[in-house]
């Protein structure tokens, strides 16, 4: 057989071994056996590679590539970023795409457009950055970016509350000078922490690529702000809305301070000492109690026993300020044998707990008769401390029968049901206790106790004759949330904002307000209604002072708008409001007051009220949102809240976003002694101590996404969880790598695709368009619900099965072995961009990162992504027909993968008989062919992955799988494996005939072929455009070389 050898010279530059392509033609068919890059130069000719014969009796040349004639991917995206490579590499693509001058640009890019406002909830200027700050700043800036691209012009002002006791605690542990109480020693050395603190933050910040204005943060001790905040209380008490009082507080011994409900947090597993205590009633003749209590004197009765109330408490401190006890008095109340040998006692409990008592006694004390504790208001008892006082019996709804005696122990200084009854019934409100949480003087043998200490031990001791029993319950109780140490409630003149006039109004205004997620909204109507008086004083020296004079005589406070707007004169003086503790009062009261008469007031603004103002800042504008943990609800949500509310009579925000908090895989709540806590910084550049790898900041922000917004609860940070974000977002780097490496910029210029038509699409392009379209607005539906998590897993899920495992797989043979400029390419390239378009707009907002940096690969220029806008809706891709073609098809293809399992159908030959509708469905991706070959070049056929296929239609009289599946079908193969299906379609598979092509791999070759039609004529065209830029010279050499096999 002989084999004639055309050589046409491929060289356009010099190479060290010119590079040749070799055409072997068959004499006789003419059909092309062989055709590839070899090396030939002018001393050498290397021969032809060996051959064999099929059974027919061609030529069969050894498999030999052409991948220097595919349209193979190219891009110099990278694959992957080692992690040791992470921080060097995000920090270029922050610093090339100008992610900090971002801001500014967007303000320029959205001139003129609506506005979306994102007041910020100003973190503590105090220490490092942890994981919550990751969530909360993370999840503000997926939303912020996310409204750019929606065309809106960002007003994100990043803040921080700047004041505050953990700061204070700080300033005061000064190490060189020992512990500090000079007020300006205080402010300096407060102020210093705060710019430290806040220069951390910032450059954490930036490093998780936050969209924020950072030339010009607010920070609450900005001279601007304390002048804010001091015209707003002197607009507060014009309109009777704050007022100095004596009312019990929050007291925490350790802070020496008054605290609001905000500030505190609960330890379910404090212990109290749980006492039950006998008092004396002021007569204890049993015959004055029953003709009291208007009842028949019982036969057991002893004419000289002694009745005694039974009151229980968890508070033994308080019992000297005791001043009444409260009952019930729709509830009924019995009378206790208690006598014994030696004591002829009866004691009086509620009917409800009497089996309580006996329990806590470990006795069975008989009912000797019962009564309505109506009567008990005619009774008085002996003080348990003051033996000399006598105290009335009151009745109280907030006396319940849940535990205790039914018998409430009234200490109007120390509780707030206590104090309200102590207003009702003009008690004394004396109260034994300092600012330290220890007994003053007044009582000589409790002086200096600490109160929930050595104060309960001495005072158990004292009353250990009234004592019927006690013991140690742990249970719930309120701690200081900076100190972590226990608080007391004690009366104490404080500054309050009259919450009660201003809940329902707030409550109205909360009404248009939206909260997200769903299932938390509750909490905030919740918080607000239980919402009592708001102390806003704080016995404290870093903060705003409250800008009030004292009368020396009166103790009347002083403030008026003279005294205001003289403070605000000195403050623009000094940039500060140091001067407070250090001025004379004569340079601060007006001119027609003498200063001798007046004090200045020690008292500064709660962290609450200071934050709370915050939205004065925006100048009027509602802001659109606020986003934060869920503890705001009783924090800055409310605080702001009810300010705007008594201010300016409207909410100061549209939408409420709310998250949880940050605990461990198993639940529990991070703690440095745990050892549980996870730095964000370890997240983003690595941790050697805890092996963990340096996964940057597109990570973090992965997680924040996937495990922040979700419902308001917990969220999870772990290992495990990272280690999956990393690999999620690897994935889509993976697709995006091949997107780009198509349907960039410039290849989208060279095909024209501005200019191609939805028509002029293949109808799997179409298909795709349509699940494109649906997928765009799934997701467009969860950003604008703040679904995150819903955005991720649709987004991995669609990227990863029906773009790259399924229409990559359908597109790769065209995109490669088509002409360049074929419409089969444009079409699918046509897609390709529009899939890219869309991953990255949706992608952006959560991994800015690797979308700017794909981006720099994918566009022209230096263009960010987010000076573009969301995708336009395309009414033309919703098209029905396609999508119910495609599901036969894709039903089709299921079948087919259960008949041959896990093995490749590349190399199977269908049969495919079918119902007329579905016939008809199928023939436009599958059109009628005449031979062979054609039945292997056909959309169905990529789509299947098959060798080819012969599409047919049940005749009249045959058997109908649909109505009779159990009849035998015929095919015209053998197959070995049939499929059938009640849709109307049966399958039958069998090995094919054709040969595979050496250049595309597919089996579509006829015996004796080595290149299929369509590879031949890309090959030929190959030919003919290197042959003109060959010389003459080269081409005559070239014929001359034959080879006789």
């Amino acid at each position: 057989m002989h084999l004639l050898v055309n050589t046409i010279n491929l060289n356009l530059k010099r190479l060290t071994k010119p590079s040749s392509l070799v055409l072997l033609f068959n004499v006789n068919s003419r059909r092309p056996l062989y055709l590839s890059s070899s090396l030939f130069n002018n001393e050498t000719t290397t021969p032809p590679p060996s051959v064999s014969e099929d059974p027919a009796g061609n030529s069969v040349f050894l498999k030999k590539k052409y991948s220097d004639t595919l349209l193979l991917p190219k891009t110099d995206f990278p694959m992957k970023v080692a992690h040791a490579k992470r921080e060097e590499h995000e920090n270029t693509i922050a610093n090339k795409r100008q992610f900090e001058q971002l801001y500014g640009f967007q303000s320029l890019w959205r001139q003129g457009q609506p506005e979306f406002v994102l007041h910020d909830g100003p973190p503590y200027a105090n220490g490092d950055v942890h994981i919550g700050h990751a969530v909360n700043k993370i999840l503000k800036d997926i939303t912020n970016r996310y409204k750019l691209l929606r065309g809106y012009q960002i007003n994100y002002i990043p803040g921080w509350d700047c004041h505050g006791l953990p700061i204070e605690l700080k300033a005061t542990k000064d190490g060189k000078r020992g512990i500090l109480t000079d007020p300006l020693s205080i402010q300096t050395a407060a102020r210093k922490i705060v710019d430290e603190s806040i220069a951390k933050h910032i450059e954490a910040f930036k490093r998780w690529g936050i969209l924020a204005e950072w030339n010009s943060p607010y920070k609450t001790f900005d001279k601007s702000y304390i002048k804010a905040e001091l015209q707003a209380f002197l607009q507060l008490y014009d309109k009777k809305l704050v007022f100095r009082d004596l009312k019990p507080v929050y007291w925490s011994p350790s802070s020496k301070t008054a605290l609001a409900e905000a500030e505190l947090e609960y330890n379910q597993k404090h212990e109290s000492p749980s006492v039950f205590l006998s008092l004396d009633l002021e007569s204890t003749n049993i015959q004055e109690f029953i003709s009291k209590i208007d009842a028949t004197t019982p036969t057991v009765l002893d004419k000289d026993a002694q009745v005694q109330v039974l009151i229980w408490t968890t508070t033994p401190w308080t019992l000297p300020s005791n001043r009444a006890i409260a009952f019930n008095k729709t509830e009924k109340y019995c009378l206790l044998d208690a006598r014994q040998s030696n004591n002829k006692v009866f004691y009086v409990v509620a009917s409800a707990l009497r089996t309580q008592f006996c329990v806590a006694k470990n006795a069975n004390y008989a009912t000797v008769l019962e009564f309505s504790g109506e009567h008990l208001s005619k009774l008085t008892y002996k003080h348990p401390w003051f033996e000399n006082e006598i105290c009335p019996f009151v009745h109280s709804d907030h006396v319940t029968m849940e535990k205790g005696t039914g018998l409430v122990h009234v200490a109007p200084a120390h509780g707030h049901d206590d104090f309200v009854l102590g207003l009702q019934h003009n008690l004394a409100m004396d109260c034994y206790v300092d600012d330290q949480g220890e007994f003053d003087s007044t009582i000589p043998k409790l002086k200096a106790l600490p109160v929930l200490s050595l104060g309960n031990k001495v005072i158990m001791k004292e009353l250990a004759n009234k004592i019927v029993c006690s013991t140690t319950i742990i249970h719930s109780y309120p701690y200081d949330w900076r100190t972590k140490l226990p608080v007391i409630i004690k009366t104490s003149k404080q500054w309050f904002v009259h919450t009660e006039d201003l809940k329902s109004k707030a409550l109205d205004l909360l009404k248009n307000v939206h909260i997200h997620p769903k299932n938390v909204e509750n909490g905030m109507l919740s918080q607000l209604i239980r919402r009592p008086f708001w102390c806003i004083s704080r016995q404290r020296t870093w903060g705003v002072p409250i800008p009030v004079l004292y009368n020396k005589e009166t103790g009347e406070p002083l403030i008026n708008k003279k005294i205001v707007d003289r403070l605000c004169e000195l403050v623009d003086k000094s940039s500060n409001i140091d001067y407070w503790w250090t001025c004379p009062v004569s340079e601060i009261i007006p001119d027609d007051m003498d200063p001798d008469d007046f004090t200045k007031g020690k008292d500064i603004f709660d962290i609450w009220y200071d934050s709370g103002l915050s939205w004065h800042l925006l100048g009027g504008k509602i802001a659109d949102m606020y986003l934060e943990g869920k503890d705001q609800f009783q924090g800055w949500f409310q605080s702001s809240l009810l300010l705007s509310t008594a201010l300016r009579e409207t909410s100061p925000y549209k939408n409420l976003y709310v998250h949880g908090f940050v605990v461990d895989e198993h639940g529990k709540k991070m703690s440095k002694s745990i050892g549980n806590v996870v730095s964000p910084w370890s997240v983003v550049t690595g941790c050697a101590e805890r092996n963990q790898p340096a996964y940057g900041a597109d990570v973090l922000r992965w997680w924040v996404a996937a495990q922040g917004s979700a419902d308001g609860g917990n969220i999870s940070a772990s290992s495990a969880l990272l280690r999956s974000a990393d690999e999620s977002v690897q994935k889509l780097r993976n697709v995006i790598k091949f997107l780009i490496s198509y349907c960039n910029e410039a290849a989208a210029a060279d095909l024209n695709l501005d200019n191609i038509s939805y028509d002029e699409l293949m109808y799997t392009d179409q298909y795709m368009l349509a699940l494109l379209r649906d997928f765009r607005n799934q997701v467009t539906t969860h950003y604008e619900d703040y679904n995150y998590h819903r955005v991720l897993m649709k987004t991995l899920h669609f990227a990863t099965s029906e773009v790259s495992s399924q229409y990559f797989t359908w597109a790769k043979d065209r995109l490669y072995c088509d002409f360049l400029q074929s419409q089969s390419r444009k079409s699918c390239i046509y897609v390709l961009s529009q899939i890219y378009s869309t991953l990255s707009k949706i992608l952006a907002p959560v991994l800015p990162y690797l979308v700017e940096e794909s981006y720099s690969h994918y566009k022209l220029g230096n263009q960010s992504i987010f000076k573009s806008t969301w995708f336009a809706e395309e009414p033309s891709w919703d098209n029905k027909n396609i999508t119910t073609t495609f599901d036969l098809v894709l039903d089709i293809r299921e079948s087919l993968n259960h008949i041959i399992g896990a093995n490749n159908p590349k190399d199977l030959w269908v049969e495919l008989q079918c119902d007329a509708k579905n016939f008809q469905t199928l023939q436009i991706l599958h059109p009628l062919p005449d031979d062979d070959i054609d039945k292997c070049d056909s959309e169905l056929c990529d789509i299947l992955q098959i060798s080819g296929l012969d599409l047919k239609c049940y005749e009249v009289g045959e058997s109908n799988p649909k109505t009779d599946p159990l009849q035998p079908i015929n095919f015209a193969i053998k197959p070995t494996g049939v499929g059938h299906s009640h849709t109307g379609y049966s399958v039958g598979i069998c090995k094919t005939k054709m040969m595979q092509c050496a250049r595309c791999r597919r089996f579509c070759c006829t015996p004796g072929d080595v290149l299929c039609t369509r590879c031949l004529s890309v090959m030929k065209s190959i030919l003919q455009k290197q042959s003109q830029a060959t010389s003459p010279a080269q081409v005559e050499s070239s014929k001359k070389k034959v080879v006789n096999i």
